[in-house]
C-alpha cells in the first residue's frame, strides 16, 4: 500500500486526508493541532510543528513515505518541500523560492509584470509610509491594500469595503508596514467577479479541476471584514456562469506562462498545485494573486468531486507525467458553508468553547478549527468551525439540500452565510458582470503599466 505523509491543520486538510485514504493510501499526518477528520483518515498522525521544516522532515524519515504532501502555505514558504527533498522524498509543494509567488506579493507583482502583462492591475510596492500615502492620494481610482507577505487571507482591505476613505486607506498602509515585513503593495482595485482556477502542476504540463468561486467577506451580501473564505461554489459543468471561453482560456493560457516563467526565472520546476485567483472584468480575466496550494474552502468542493485516484494523480505529479493523464471529476454542482463562530474574524478573545457534533447525522462534514482535547471532547480554536458540503446535479439542488440540513442543527454561537450559492446570489453575479461588460470600463491605468 502506498504511503503519504500530510502536513496540514484544517478543514483542507480533513478532505485531502479522507480522499487519500478513500485512494487506497496510507496516511500519516503531521498537524498542529488534534483535528479529528484528518485524524480519523489516518493510520498515524503527530501533534507537531507544522511551520518548522526540519520536523516535517524527521516526521517523513520516520514514515518513508512515497512522497510528501504539503497542504498549507505556512509550512510551503517555510521550505517544508525543500526539506523533505533534501532527504530523498519527493514534494507534492513547490519549494521556497518558487514559493513566493503566495509569500511575497512583492515578488508575485513583478513576476506577473514580466511573464503575464496582459493579466496584472496596476500596483506599486512601497516600504516607506509617507511615499505609500502620496500614491494613495494621487491615485483617481480606488485601490487595494495588502502586506507583501502571508496573512492568511485575512490581510486585504478593498477601498469601498473594508475602508472607505483615502485617510483610512493610508492609515491602513502604515499598519501593514508597523505590522508585517516586506512592504505593502497598493494596487488598483478591479471590477468585476472573483473565481478561483486549480490546476495539478507537474513542472511542465498541467491538468485543470472544475472552476470554483470563494466568498471572501463574512457576511451576506459580500459585506463585513475579510475572513480566510466563508463558502464556495462549483457548477455541474466544471464552468461558472458567468466566465466565457474567451475568459477561460486567457485564464488557461495564464496558467502556462505561469508555470514557464517561474521555471524560467527561477530554474526550478513548479510541482504541486497551483490556484489562480482571478477577477474577471470587463477587459477579461486579470490575476489577484497566486497560491501554491489548494484554497480552503475550495478543496472540500473539489476532492469529493474528483473521480479519478488521488493517488494516480500525485504520481502523476512526482513523475512529470501529467501530459497525457486526464483528470475526471463527477458532472455535479457543490457548495462548501463554512460554519465559524459567530465572532469570527475579529473575536479578540477567541475563548474556546465545546461543541457536540452527533446531531449532525452523515452529513459531509470537515472539521476545521475545530480541537480533540484528550477526553475526546470537541472545542473551538477561534477559527472556522467547520465545512459543511453538498453535492448535486444541479447547483439549486445543492444548495436546497445543504439549507435542509443546516436548518435541522443547534448552531447556538455560530454563525453562517445563507446567501452562497442561492439562486438570487448566482443571478445577481450574472446581471453585474453583464452591466460590467455593457460597460466597458477601460482599466487605464492597468494598461499604463503594462506598456513599461
Amino acid at each position: 500500500m502506498p504511503k503519504v505523509v500530510l502536513v496540514a491543520a484544517i478543514g483542507r486538510g480533513h478532505a485531502l486526508a479522507k480522499k487519500f485514504h478513500q485512494s487506497g493510501v496510507e496516511v500519516h499526518s503531521l498537524m498542529p493541532f488534534h483535528n479529528p477528520g484528518i485524524a480519523s483518515c489516518s493510520k498515524s498522525f503527530v501533534i507537531g510543528n507544522i511551520n518548522d521544516p526540519t520536523a516535517v522532515a524527521q516526521f517523513a524519515q520516520k514514515i518513508d513515505p512515497d512522497y510528501v504532501f504539503v497542504a498549507g502555505d505556512d509550512p510551503i514558504a517555510a521550505g517544508a518541500a525543500d526539506a523533505v527533498q533534501e532527504l530523498g522524498f519527493p514534494a507534492i509543494a513547490p519549494v521556497k523560492s518558487v514559493a513566493r509567488l503566495e509569500s511575497d506579493k512583492a515578488f508575485a507583482r513583478q513576476f506577473m509584470k514580466e511573464f503575464v502583462p496582459d493579466g496584472t492591475p496596476a500596483f506599486e510596492v512601497f516600504n516607506d509610509v509617507q511615499a505609500a500615502g502620496d500614491y494613495i492620494d494621487a491615485m483617481s481610482f480606488d485601490v487595494v491594500i495588502k502586506p507583501s507577505g502571508l496573512t492568511g487571507g485575512k490581510g486585504v482591505k478593498v477601498q469601498g469595503v473594508q475602508f472607505k476613505s483615502k485617510a483610512e486607506g493610508k492609515a491602513y498602509a502604515k499598519e501593514c508596514l508597523n505590522t508585517y515585513a516586506g512592504g505593502v503593495v497598493v494596487e488598483e482595485k478591479l471590477d468585476g467577479e472573483e473565481f478561483s482556477l486549480h490546476c495539478f502542476v507537474d513542472g511542465s504540463h498541467f491538468a485543470t479541476m472544475p472552476l470554483v468561486q470563494d466568498h471572501k467577506t463574512a457576511f451576506d451580501g459580500d459585506t463585513g471584514p475579510m475572513t480566510g473564505g466563508m463558502g464556495t461554489y462549483t457548477m455541474a459543468d466544471g464552468k461558472l456562469p458567468f466566465v466565457t471561453d474567451t475568459d477561460y482560456q486567457k485564464a488557461l493560457s495564464i496558467v502556462q506562462r505561469t508555470v514557464d516563467g517561474i521555471r524560467e526565472k527561477t530554474g526550478v520546476k513548479y510541482k504541486g498545485i497551483l490556484y489562480a485567483q482571478f477577477m474577471l472584468t470587463s477587459s477579461g480575466p486579470y490575476l489577484i494573486e497566486y497560491n501554491v496550494r489548494f484554497g480552503d474552502p475550495e478543496a472540500m468542493n473539489l476532492m469529493p468531486l474528483m473521480k479519478t485516484n488521488f493517488h494516480d494523480v500525485c504520481t502523476a505529479i512526482v513523475d512529470e507525467e501529467l501530459e497525457d493523464f486526464h483528470v475526471q471529476f463527477e458532472p455535479k454542482a457543490s457548495i462548501c458553508k463554512y460554519v465559524v463562530p459567530a465572532g469570527y474574524p475579529e473575536r479578540k478573545d477567541k475563548i474556546p468553547f465545546k461543541i457536540d457534533v452527533s446531531q449532525m447525522g452523515d452529513i459531509d462534514l470537515y472539521y476545521s478549527g475545530i480541537e480533540q482535547k484528550p477526553d475526546g471532547t470537541l472545542w473551538t480554536t477561534g477559527s472556522r468551525g467547520f465545512g459543511l458540503v453538498s453535492l448535486d446535479s444541479t447547483l439549486n439542488g445543492a444548495y436546497n439540500a445543504l439549507e435542509s440540513t443546516i436548518a435541522k442543527l443547534d448552531l447556538t454561537g455560530f454563525r453562517y452565510r445563507k446567501d452562497i450559492g442561492s439562486q438570487a446570489s448566482i443571478q445577481k453575479k450574472i446581471e453585474r458582470m453583464e452591466r460590467i461588460r455593457a460597460g466597458n470600463a477601460a482599466i487605464t491605468l492597468g494598461q499604463t503599466v503594462r506598456s513599461n
